[in-house]
């Protein structure tokens, strides 16, 4: 049987759509034939009225159209059925919203991590930077402190050398070949000790040659060994200590800048790895939170959507079959064998309707198309041509030509006439023309001639023509009557 799925008795609807299938049917029988008509019986006011029912017939089925639309949705059931699918909306609306922020929560948590990654590897590499300074600064202290007590020393080595170089004396030395009195030279020349000694000075002096300035050299060089032998090999303790314990100052200060940095960097990785958990325990918090929100929503849409299925066949195509004006049968295929030509007949209807307005409206606008009337105008130009003749008797005979030189000038006329009708006028003006052409010609021929006188032709004909008639009964008699005697002749 087939299921009633509105609860609502349809006689109503039932009723107005049998009267609207009337219509349809009477409007076009009587359209196609006043249609037929007009074109059978060339009546041009006639195809309006087919137009016009086409027209009514429109605005009819659109009226019809729209109550039965709110004839549909007045219904309970539909109303029903609205409410679940706004419910429904709304559902997927809230799941969507919520399903797109967690994907945005998972994004911005594993932004955090990288975040984390980031700022950690950020970090690391300054403190590496900065201890990369400290320990090079720490290594140039170093070499600074090793440096000056290299040259601290070097330089109690040479004051101890010039100190020992200058307390040996040249006077109490004991040098082979000096004597007394060269002593006395050497002391009077300013060498009174070993550093004053130079060879280049003692050759200066009178009575020194090289043997003398070696032997002083020699004993220069044995006292220069003596006392290099005998120098300090490192600075008293608390000079070296003092050197020592300035340096170390500067590399403690170093130190405790290492320190400093080491513990600034754990601190900062412990606010970064802190920072961090807060975001993903928040982070976690919002999805749990919006995961346990989206449990009812899905409950309640799983619910609504079987809820729907009930209402799978509350359709506005399912109303306007159970508008049809149909006894419910049996079964839902022998309503619907019987309902298939009815929903054809309310669909063509309208077209059949339209294509019957579309003919007429064409029809209308043709016949109220301006006629185009040619009006050709024959204008004839007569040409008349005397050739005279000269025979062997000394007889001069005159042969008449004539000319018929037709002018055709169309002059298109517009009639406005509400009826097709093709009108042709033809007039015919005549324009004789005379044109006399004297040509001389030997010619074996009589003087006279079956074909007229030899005194030319007698008159001119209404068409223009030239007649030789000896007799005015019957001249011109198939050219339109004669227009002019040219000269008498007899009755």
């Amino acid at each position: 049987m087939l299921v009633d799925l509105f609860y609502h008795d349809f006689r109503l609807e039932k009723k107005w759509t049998a009267r609207l299938l009337l219509v349809y049917l009477a409007a076009l029988v009587t359209g196609v034939l006043l249609f037929t008509m007009a074109i059978g019986l060339s009546i041009d006011w006639l195809y309006w009225v087919p137009l016009l029912i086409s027209l009514f017939v429109v605005l009819l089925t659109l009226l019809a159209g729209l109550w039965l639309r709110s004839r549909y949705f007045s219904l309970n059931r539909v109303k029903e059925k609205q409410t679940l699918e706004q419910r429904s909306a709304q559902l997927n609306t809230e799941i969507s919203r919520r399903t797109a922020y967690l994907t945005q929560l998972k994004s911005e948590f594993e932004t955090i991590h990288k975040n984390q990654a980031l700022a950690n590897d950020k970090r690391q590499a300054a403190y590496h930077d900065q201890v990369h300074q400290l320990d090079a600064q720490i290594s140039k202290s170093r070499e600074a402190e090793k440096n000056e007590l290299v040259k601290a020393l070097e330089t109690l080595q040479t004051s101890y050398i010039n100190a020992g170089m200058r307390s040996a004396s040249l006077f109490d030395a004991s040098i082979a070949g000096i004597g007394p009195k060269f002593k006395e030279k050497l002391l009077s020349a300013g060498i009174r000790t070993a550093a004053d000694v130079s060879t280049a000075r003692i050759l200066n002096i009178p009575g020194f040659g090289e043997a003398k300035a070696s032997a002083v050299d020699a004993w220069r060089a044995q006292i220069l060994t003596r006392v290099h032998a005998s120098r300090p090999t490192r600075l008293p303790e608390n000079q070296e200590h003092e050197i020592r314990q300035k340096h170390n100052r500067l590399q403690r200060q170093l130190e405790e800048q290492k320190v400093a940095a080491k513990a600034a960097f754990e601190a900062d990785l412990a606010r970064i790895r802190l920072d961090a958990d807060q975001r993903e325990k928040t982070n976690q918090a919002a999805r749990e939170k919006t995961q346990a929100e989206l449990i009812p929503f899905k409950k309640n849409l799983i619910e609504v959507k079987h809820t729907l299925k009930e209402f799978a066949g509350v359709t506005i195509w399912n109303f306007l079959a159970y508008c049809m004006p149909l006894k419910q049968g049996k079964t839902t295929g022998a309503y619907m064998m019987g309902l298939i030509p009815l929903i054809l007949a309310l669909a063509l209807g309208p077209v059949f309707q339209s294509v019957l307005a579309l003919g007429s409206t064409a029809s209308i606008i043709v016949v109220s198309i301006p006629t185009v009337t040619n009006t050709p105008t024959i204008t004839p130009t007569f040409t008349g041509t005397v050739t005279p003749t000269t025979t062997g008797t000394s007889t001069l005979t005159l042969t008449p030509t004539n000319t018929l030189t037709p002018t055709i000038t169309n002059t298109p006329t517009i009639t406005f006439t509400p009826t097709l009708t093709a009108t042709a006028t033809w007039t015919n003006t005549p324009r004789p023309t005379r044109t006399h052409t004297r040509l001389p010609t030997a010619t074996n021929a009589p003087s006279g001639g079956s074909g007229g006188d030899s005194g030319g032709p007698t008159a001119i004909c209404n068409d223009g023509t030239y007649s030789y008639s000896q007799h005015r009964r019957g001249t011109c008699s198939h050219h339109g009557g004669v227009r002019e005697w040219l000269r008498s002749v007899p009755p």
